[in-house]
């Protein structure tokens, strides 16, 4: 396999993360929200698992950004005539960069600003739930096994799920910034 097979089955693997991560972070929002018929009581914790998933996502696609890169500082550092046509690529790039265009951050920040701001709306979630006087009751469970978790569920105040949430939330936030902190880091020692 070329090393240009490998930066292609790269992006290919990011599109398909990426559309795992909004249809699965869709569906625990769905549940947590209430909008799924028979959804258990308790079932607003689901949103818990929100910035966890998102984190998780988050994690793969970067390791798949840090493979391409270190792709193309090989593809740099080379001498072979194989990758003269990568070498005029990032010379033009470097031009662009230096008139201040970025467009490759748009990708980046809505990637990345759409799992912040779920954490975000977890966290306050959090604070709205905590604030409830009573738990809601979402109708019977479907599911016999969410049915015996649901009774764990119930024995939880508003004000515990709401905590669960809000810690949940925050260390989205948290491990979000750490995360693309950690991820600069690494792209610019790569790409020396």
């Amino acid at each position: 396999m070329s090393l240009r097979d490998e930066v292609r089955d790269f992006h290919a693997a990011q599109a398909d993360l990426t559309k795992w991560k909004f249809l699965l972070v869709g569906t625990l929002t769905a549940i947590g929200l209430g909008f799924v018929e028979h959804a258990p009581k308790g079932s607003v914790l689901a949103l818990a698992l929100v910035p966890l998933l998102a984190l998780y996502a988050d994690c793969l696609h970067v390791d798949y950004d840090m493979k391409i890169f270190l792709i193309a500082a090989y593809a740099k550092s080379t001498d072979a005539d194989d990758y003269s046509e990568c070498r005029q690529y990032e010379a033009f790039v470097e031009q662009l960069v230096g008139k201040g265009v970025w467009w490759w951050l748009v990708g980046w920040g809505a990637n990345f600003g759409a799992s912040l701001l779920v954490s975000l709306a977890v966290l306050i979630a959090g604070l709205l739930v905590a604030d409830t006087q009573s738990p809601a009751s979402n109708g019977p469970s479907a599911i016999a096994l969410v049915s015996t978790s649901a009774v764990l569920l119930d024995s939880l105040t508003p004000r515990v799920q709401g905590r669960i949430l809000f810690v949940s939330g925050v260390f989205g936030c948290m491990s979000q910034i750490a995360l693309q902190f950690w991820y600069q880091v690494v792209y610019r020692r790569i790409m020396r």
